[in-house]
């Protein structure tokens, strides 16, 4: 029920359904795709398992963020983890050392300067926030 709910909220936002979706395998994933059309693969492994940690890297991070520095305004609302998520983000990704990369963070600054992708990343923050 929530996975096929999740995938009428995209085609409300995009006016379609994606035409793959990739899983985890989770057992409630198969009746919602079959139902609304879409093909299906399931990954193990790879890069599933760095999004895999990433997620619950964000997750720690945030229930130990919230505990310690919650928000200070009576009226909080999703900015304040909307501007928290794309600070870890930054971190993550421009400053933090990788192991697996020479201890060098994945975009280093040239990189991010010479990105498209950062416009299309700062369009996207912009439209969550407005």
């Amino acid at each position: 029920m929530i996975a096929r709910s999740f995938f009428k909220a995209i085609k409300k936002e995009y006016g379609k359904y994606p035409r793959k979706v990739i899983t985890d395998g989770g057992r409630w994933y198969p009746t919602a795709i079959g139902r609304l059309g879409m093909d299906h693969e399931i990954m193990n492994g790879g890069v599933r398992s760095y999004i895999e940690r990433w997620n619950e890297t964000l997750k720690d991070r945030m229930r130990y963020f919230d505990k310690y520095h919650p928000c200070q305004k009576s009226d909080c609302d999703r900015n304040h983890v909307l501007y928290w998520i794309m600070a870890n983000i930054f971190f993550y990704n421009h400053v933090r050392p990788h192991m697996t990369l020479g201890a060098k963070p994945p975009i280093e600054k040239n990189d991010w300067e010479n990105n498209t992708n950062q416009k299309v990343f700062l369009k996207r923050i912009d439209d969550l926030l407005t």
